[in-house]
């Protein structure tokens, strides 16, 4: 796979496109902060002219601000707006999955419903999220207002964790009051816009009945407003309420049904008093996947974008590793566009090496100062001290003795040794030695001077007699 082409704007990097939709582009970024700390997100470009408006630019910036404040996980959150080079930047949260409306076609393209269970949990899901912005507050506790006015199935993302999120708070009212609208995007628009919302007057209920349609949609697997005509009569206010969604469905339980017909109905108040009890009532009505079923759904319905999702997370991984993010302390390899890593020299790696090549040498030393104690401990008649030292054979060690002190005097020969107080050998220190102890034969003793003999090596062996 290319590498994405990388864009920086501001604080953040733009990688592969990842979506597209009627207000812009969506592309796979990453937050780029100090010591090489990074977070993925999700940044929507704007198109053009929206950028062009100094009017919507204003209140995108004020609803965003706004939106930033809902904190729940069925809403994607809103996380920054940029202005940049005459381009306008949203970034938001990222979440690996796929828009209800690409599901939709998807399920259509296998000719498969989607299960009753996956559809209860969508929509009881972005509705606990749409009540979580309807009730969002400011700083000082006071009720915000927020409605959303574009519940769409473009507007809810599945994501391969099995939650559904509503997408795009704080733009929707700014897109409203925009004069530069595709004759297209208006016609989808109308389709999920409550009756009242056509005629300027827009509550947290218009919200109720967008997400009215969008259920019954994923019923009944086809569009509930597909013409003109109908366009037309609901605009007009004088178009008959729609049939029930599962008349062509026999697993679609009576009291779901009961629950999308009451959120579709022309009058507001006859609608359900909130987006959570709304919830509530769908999760009475019908079974709920959990979220681990809901998840399974969505790989099994859109691998190919879950994947090219992966790949391109993995490139951009790799890639801000090369051009984007800068280390955050002297490391030991060097990373280059241009080829593979190569290895710096490492300034302890010398001295590292020496030590290692003396250790053995550094251990023989020690090991033969050990020796050498014992056997001057071994001449002078010392108690040897009880510890595993099996690997010293003191009678046969062949080491080369330097010529003893004199013995001390006969007055210095009474006084005691100190006793040994110790379990370890005692270190190999300059200390005063005391004398040998009187040998009971002279014999013995005239046969120990000198206490040892030379071998053939001329090496000393003593007599163990003597010891």
């Amino acid at each position: 796979m290319v590498a994405p082409e990388v864009q920086r704007v501001g604080r953040y990097a733009l990688y592969g496109q990842i979506a597209a939709g009627g207000m812009g582009r969506i592309y796979l970024g990453r937050l780029l902060g100090p010591s090489g700390f990074a977070r993925a997100l999700a940044i929507k470009r704007l198109h053009p002219p929206y950028a062009k408006d100094p009017e919507f630019v204003s209140m995108l910036l004020d609803e965003a601000r706004l939106a930033a404040r809902i904190r729940h996980p069925n809403v994607v959150q809103t996380l920054d707006v940029l202005e940049q080079d005459g381009e306008l930047f949203v970034m938001l949260e990222y979440v690996h999955g796929e828009s209800l409306s690409r599901l939709e076609r998807a399920a259509e393209s296998a000719q498969e419903p989607i299960p009753i269970p996956v559809i209860a949990a969508i929509g009881a899901g972005f509705l606990h999220g749409l009540h979580a912005a309807h009730e969002a507050t400011d700083d000082r506790g006071r009720p915000l207002g927020l409605v959303h006015r574009d519940i769409s199935p473009q507007n809810v993302l599945v994501g391969r964790d099995g939650f559904a999120r509503v997408l795009d708070f704080g733009v929707a009212k700014a897109a409203g009051r925009m004069r530069a609208t595709r004759e297209g995007e208006i016609k989808g628009k109308l389709a999920y816009m409550a009756p009242e919302h056509l005629h300027g007057t827009v509550t947290r209920r218009s919200d109720i009945y967008a997400a009215g349609v969008v259920l019954w949609e994923l019923i009944a697997s086809r569009r509930l407003f597909d013409d003109a005509p109908d366009l037309a009569e609901l605009f007009a206010g004088v178009s008959p309420a729609p049939e029930r969604p599962g008349l062509e469905r026999a697993d679609v339980p009576a009291e779901l049904e009961s629950v999308v017909m009451r959120a579709l109905r022309h009058d507001p108040e006859e609608r359900f008093e909130s987006a959570r009890e709304m919830a509530l009532a769908i999760e009475r009505a019908a079974e709920v996947a959990l979220p681990s079923m809901v998840g399974t759904w969505v790989e099994r319905m859109v691998p190919d974008r879950l994947r090219e999702q992966s790949d391109l997370m993995a490139e951009m991984e790799a890639q801000s590793l090369v051009t984007v993010v800068p280390p955050a302390s002297p490391v030991s390899t060097e990373v280059s566009t241009e080829g593979p890593a190569r290895a710096i020299p490492d300034r302890h790696r010398g001295s590292r090496a020496t030590l290692a090549r003396a250790a053995p040498v550094i251990a023989g030393m020690l090991i033969a100062a050990v020796a050498f104690a014992v056997a001057v401990r071994a001449l002078r008649g010392e108690p040897q001290p009880k510890t595993p030292s099996a690997a010293v054979d003191v009678p046969t060690l062949s080491v080369a003795v330097p010529a003893l002190a004199p013995a001390p005097s006969a007055t210095a020969s009474a006084i005691p040794s100190p006793p040994l107080t110790s379990r370890h050998p005692p270190a190999s220190v300059a200390r005063p030695v005391p004398p040998p102890k009187a040998r009971a034969s002279a014999t013995v003793r005239a046969d120990c001077d000198p206490p040892y003999d030379l071998n053939a090596s001329g090496q000393k062996e003593y007599k163990l007699h003597c010891l």
